[in-house]
């Protein structure tokens, strides 16, 4: 099932709009594929769900196999048509229905997505990675953390309604993504709280930005994860420190 109302806001976000990607991402971006990097190997068959501007899915394919898989087909058409996207695999698809597009992956990766699904479509979404991924298969998971829905929302004077900004429908703290992942049947590895990055700054600074963020840009941190299908973890456990 596509989702229309989901469908056209990304496709102003990545098409007509990209600069709020483009300047709200990239720092994160590069810290989270180096921790992905750290837990995949070079032989690993990787699947990102919701490319936004496409950069994970880019940084992930130098050393990784990947196959990006996103809700907007012109999307696809417009990454398609970029020279660094010419030999990645890249289908349009729904994530509630993933195995329809992907099967057999080592990881799945899911940046700023499950957010934007209502718990219906969640409780689809999350059955298909599991079914999509090989046995002690990885997801990795990016959320907003604690996010507080109502701070973003707008009043549309046409429509007379009131929407998320960017399509959020729901917020996640620790304990409700350590359940949701062990509901799904996975094994929790980690759950990290991140910090916004500045990757422009020099790197004795950079320490000194991130402990400033923890305590003035607080409302501002997002959630990393990683679960494993039924991995050998033997206990699932919640680790609150931040990615390095």
């Amino acid at each position: 099932m596509k989702f229309d109302l989901d469908e056209k806001t990304w496709n102003y976000y990545q098409r007509v709009n990209p600069a709020y990607l483009e300047t709200t991402s990239r720092d994160k971006i590069m810290m989270l594929s180096k921790i992905i990097k750290r837990y995949t190997s070079n032989t690993d068959y990787l699947c990102e769900v919701g490319l936004g501007n496409g950069l994970m899915l880019k940084e992930l394919a130098r050393s990784r196999r990947v196959m990006g898989v996103d809700l907007s087909k012109d999307t696809i058409v417009h990454l398609k048509s970029k020279p660094d996207f010419s030999n990645i695999e890249l289908r349009d698809g729904d994530i509630c229905r993933l195995s329809t597009v992907s099967q057999d992956m080592d990881a799945v990766i899911t940046i700023d997505v499950i957010e934007h699904l209502t718990s219906d479509q969640l409780s689809r979404a999350y059955k298909e990675i599991h079914k999509v991924l090989k046995m002690e298969g990885k997801w990795f998971i990016n959320v907003p953390w604690n996010e507080d829905l109502k701070l973003t929302e707008v009043f549309c004077p046409h429509c007379h309604k009131t929407f998320h900004r960017f399509g959020h429908k729901q917020s996640f703290d620790e304990a409700k993504l350590n359940a949701i992942l062990v509901q799904a049947n996975f094994q929790v590895a980690f759950i990290k709280k991140i910090y916004p990055a500045n990757f422009m700054l020099p790197a004795p600074l950079m320490w000194l930005y991130r402990i400033i963020a923890r305590i003035y840009l607080k409302n501002y941190a997002s959630m990393f994860a990683m679960a494993i299908k039924d991995g050998d973890i033997k206990q699932s456990r919640i680790k609150n420190n931040s990615a390095s």
